[in-house]
Formats: structure tokens, C-alpha cells, sequence
């Protein structure tokens, strides 16, 4: 259940907030990511009513959910003791329910739910500044995808994209080629860039 789904975001992640974090119709950022977790991976199929309620609440709650979703975005991927014992125990107890969400998947989780709900850039890129602008390459490779995500005014990511184009690390040209592809139109000052990384690429 989303409850119990909550409380393991909660204490596997240490993301407990404060007592007066904003709500959308009683639900912090966290539950409503939790919720839009769930309804991507529940029954058969894909219950998108769920989805998209929990989009459309994330997008009100606006900079405190994109600052949330960004913190989630950056967990160490590596799955600690504890959370590898609390993972073996939810599938054990609730088979039926949401799988145990791990820091991997959170991930992943927080950038498809970053895509959906395409906060401005001019919210988004100062979270970001840190990891594109420092030396740890999991990071800046993390911050290059969420650059795809931004919305109004995704534009000023664009040099940003452009100059990882040329970086040593393929990885990382890769990732801002999927983004700026993301982008659309709005990467249109990096077509250049872009069109000459392609033809040199191996």
C-alpha cells in the first residue's frame, strides 16, 4: 500500500522532512511520489488515473516537489545492509504490493517522475549547479539527464549540454545527446554541437 510504501521511502532513505512541509489535499511530495510509484507498477497494468493525479499534485506543490524529487535523484545507488534486509522482508510480507523501492530504482523513479512533470528551468538548474559544475562524473552524469527534464525556460540548460558534447567521457556526450533530443526545439542552439559529436562518434 502506499502507506507502507511511504514509511519505507522514509526510513530507507532518512528523508523524513519537517512537520510543516507543504501538502496537496492532505499528501506531502514524498506520499504523492510514493502514489505515483505505485500506480506505474501495480496489477496488470498501468493505472494511469493514478498517475496523473500524482502528477498534477506534484506539479502544485512545485519547487518543494522538484527539490524533493532532485534529492531522491541523487541517492547513492549502492543499497546499504539494512535496506537489503527491509527489501527481503517487504517481498516477503507484501508479495501483492509495490516492489520495495531500492536507491537504484529511486532513481529512476524520480527522473521519469521529474520528465512528467517538467518544472522550470529556472527551478530546476540551481539544483543541479553543484553536480554539473563538480568532479564527481556519477553525479554530473545524474545532473545531465534531469537537464532533459526541464520545462519553461529549458533553454538556459542548453550550454551546459552543449559543452558536455565534448567531454572525454562518452557517457557523458551520450546522456546530453538523449537530453538535448528531449528538449526539442528548444536545443536548438546545440545543433551544431550536436550534429558534429554524432559524426565523430566511434
Amino acid at each position: 500500500t502506499a502507506l507502507v510504501l511511504l514509511a519505507v521511502l522514509g526510513l530507507g532513505w532518512n528523508f523524513m522532512g519537517g512537520h510543516r512541509e507543504p501538502v496537496y489535499q492532505g499528501k506531502t511530495a514524498k506520499e504523492w511520489f510514493a502514489q505515483l510509484y505505485a500506480a506505474r507498477v501495480s496489477g496488470a497494468g498501468l493505472d494511469e488515473e493514478a498517475q496523473s493525479k500524482a502528477v498534477h499534485a506534484l506539479r502544485t506543490l512545485g519547487p518543494n516537489a522538484v527539490s524533493y524529487l532532485v534529492r531522491v535523484a541523487f541517492l547513492p545507488p549502492k543499497e546499504s545492509a539494512f535496506q537489503k534486509f527491509f527489501a527481503s522482508v517487504w517481498r516477503r510480507f507484501h508479495p501483492k504490493d509495490a516492489p520495495f523501492l531500492s536507491p537504484e530504482g529511486a532513481r529512476m523513479e524520480s527522473v521519469h517522475a521529474l520528465s512528467r512533470i517538467k518544472p522550470p528551468a529556472q527551478v530546476l538548474l540551481p539544483l543541479l549547479d553543484k553536480a554539473l559544475n563538480g568532479a564527481d562524473a556519477v553525479s554530473r552524469r545524474q545532473a545531465l539527464i534531469l537537464l532533459g527534464c526541464a520545462g519553461d525556460g529549458a533553454e538556459q540548460g542548453v550550454p551546459y549540454l552543449t559543452a558536455a558534447l565534448k567531454a572525454k567521457e562518452p557517457s557523458e556526450s551520450e546522456l546530453a545527446v538523449q537530453s538535448l533530443r528531449n528538449l526539442g526545439p528548444r536545443a536548438k542552439p546545440a545543433l551544431p554541437a550536436m550534429i558534429e559529436a554524432l559524426a565523430t562518434s566511434p
